[in-house]
């Protein structure tokens, strides 16, 4: 059982099974070991003994899980952190940062659907950040979100498909957010070069220079984004690895934004 135990802190890599993978482990693990079994090898464990293992190990429990993105996924590892970590060493000593958080600033952006938690449930710890990896088509809505080191959030912007919703869609939010539409509800460079000058540049305060930390994604920068960032002092820098910093951006603050859009 302790092999159980331990199959179920796959979730923490982005597997965790269902019920059903229990089963087939099981059976398989006890054909192959030869040993006797209280339960139809051919069926495999029944409900009584899912129930007995839950209470023979209460730290494992089926829940449903978040969907996280495999690209996404396959960035979460010891190596890319440490690589991360003195790439972004290097920019604060070249600008002289080290200790001024507030100047240095992560944006990001996210994109979901309403349908992000998985329908079956997997056997994983009772408690903490439950995810699936899977691809997660969610193109309808993107939110935009930055952050400074020191903690501060600037205003959302949110990226509708198509059009602006026709219902009251500002109704409960922030009026500081910008809303605004692309044909697929992805950023473009034209949306990100209007996120830069009405939220990011009104609230990344006076002090000079400032970093700005981007993924390496090409809808981000345009000429005219790259002139206004030198006029303004901003240093613009994309990273792959710099997803590794919002996942849990995302966990904490897209969960929410689901519950009041």
């Amino acid at each position: 059982m302790e092999q159980i135990s331990e199959e179920g802190s796959n979730e923490g890599q982005g597997f965790p099974m269902t019920r059903k993978m229990v089963r087939c482990y099981i059976q398989e693990m006890y054909k192959a070991s030869g040993r006797t079994s209280l339960f139809n090898l051919d069926k495999g464990p029944s409900d009584k003994w899912f129930r007995k293992l839950k209470k023979d190990y209460p730290q494992l429990a089926f829940r449903k899980p978040q969907s996280q993105d495999r690209g996404r996924g396959r960035m979460s590892n010891k190596k890319v952190a440490g690589e991360f970590f003195q790439f972004w060493r290097d920019i604060l000593e070249k600008h002289s940062l080290l200790d001024k958080p507030s100047q240095l600033f992560n944006c990001d952006e996210t994109g979901w659907s309403g349908k992000e938690s998985g329908r079956r449930k997997v056997l994983g710890p009772r408690t903490g950040f439950l995810y699936q990896q899977k691809p997660i088509d969610a193109d309808h809505m993107t939110a935009h979100l930055c952050v400074s080191a020191d903690g501060r959030f600037m205003p959302t912007m949110i990226i509708f498909k198509g059009s602006l919703p026709h219902r009251n869609y500002k109704d409960g939010l922030p009026g500081s957010w910008l809303f605004s539409t692309s044909e697929s509800g992805y950023m473009d460079s034209e949306l990100f070069y209007q996120w830069f000058i009405r939220i990011f540049l009104p609230n990344c305060g006076r002090a000079r220079p400032v970093v700005l930390l981007m993924d390496n994604h090409d809808s981000h920068i345009s000429l005219h984004l790259v002139e206004k960032a030198r006029e303004e002092q901003v240093q613009l820098y994309k990273s792959l690895i710099n997803r590794i910093l919002f996942q849990l951006l995302n966990i904490d603050n897209i969960s929410q934004m689901n519950l009041i859009i």
